[in-house]
């Protein structure tokens, strides 16, 4: 069985975070080899990378965002005769037996999640937590923290901190989408997995940890959430035009009632977003055409 764990770093010294998640790959019970894409680092990572053993190191002369870096990594599995790819963010650290409760728990067409703790693993990521709720588990609460439970169920949307996904499923879905840069990217291949009607199953009793705080780097979720926020409405290929033309209407009035009161939002951005987006239409219909069709897509 070949396995391939992808990490996607820029300026992953902070916090020792890249010799933590490579640490935590060797320590795995299930052989697998890390594939490493450097976004352009600038403090010290690509130097550590260069003196790394048993990685495939893949360093970048721009950031190319997480999606399409992801991608990269994505395309060399499958060249390379993947079984499983693995895709852990720089920040996480996997648990020993994790993988292979994963592997074992996996149908072979469906996304696999472990459970997210914190970063010293006394309670449940604050994202992950938040992701959970919106998929109505709460019975599942109840059970995440016991580590002498192994429950396999289906959930809703789980961020990409570390995602387990079969080769079969990759060559019906493909890779990240590129229209979306950094945040949002992991939204939308969600969506293509409801369409495609592929599930996302959690396993309770495997486990990673996620080195933040709240939210990853708060200045760059917020710098386009709107312009992002938009895109996953329009790229949604769940949706026909009726629901998407309501959901704008729900995203106009959140700018004034949540984004105004948080300083994210000026009056007058939503218009001028929606014209962004007349001008994006010819990117966005061939984004969602792409999204509904199976293959590689975007790889």
């Amino acid at each position: 069985m070949k396995i391939f764990a992808i990490i996607v770093t820029f300026n992953a010294m902070k916090r020792n975070w890249i010799e933590k998640c490579l640490n935590s790959l060797n320590n795995s019970s299930v052989d697998l080899l890390p594939i490493v894409v450097d976004n352009n680092s600038n403090d010290g990572t690509r130097d550590f990378l260069k003196n790394q053993n048993d990685i495939v190191y893949l360093p970048q002369n721009k950031n190319l965002g997480f999606g399409q870096a992801n991608n990269l990594g994505i395309k060399y599995a499958v060249e390379n005769n993947a079984d499983f790819v693995l895709l852990i963010n720089q920040d996480a650290v996997i648990h020993e037996e994790a993988l292979k409760i994963m592997i074992d728990n996996c149908d072979g067409l469906e996304l696999i999640s472990p459970v997210h703790l914190n970063n010293d693993g006394t309670r449940l990521d604050n994202v992950f937590y938040d992701m959970l709720k919106r998929s109505n588990q709460d019975i599942i609460q109840m059970a995440l923290m016991n580590h002498e439970i192994e429950v396999k169920v289906e959930v809703g949307m789980v961020c990409a901190a570390c995602w387990l996904l079969p080769i079969d499923l990759i060559k019906k879905i493909g890779g990240f989408n590129p229209i979306f840069y950094h945040y949002g990217e992991d939204d939308n291949y969600y969506h293509r997995l409801v369409y495609h009607g592929i599930k996302t199953q959690l396993i309770t009793k495997a486990y990673m940890q996620h080195d933040r705080k709240i939210q990853g780097n708060m200045k760059m979720f917020n710098k386009n959430r709107l312009k992002r926020d938009m895109l996953l409405i329009l790229t949604n290929i769940n949706w026909k035009p009726r629901k998407q033309c309501l959901e704008m209407i729900r995203l106009l009035k959140k700018c004034y009632t949540n984004y105004l009161p948080q300083k994210t939002y000026f009056p007058g951005l939503f218009f001028y977003q929606c014209i962004r987006m007349i001008f994006m239409a010819n990117k966005i219909a061939r984004s969602r055409k792409y999204d509904k069709s199976v293959g590689l897509n975007w790889i």
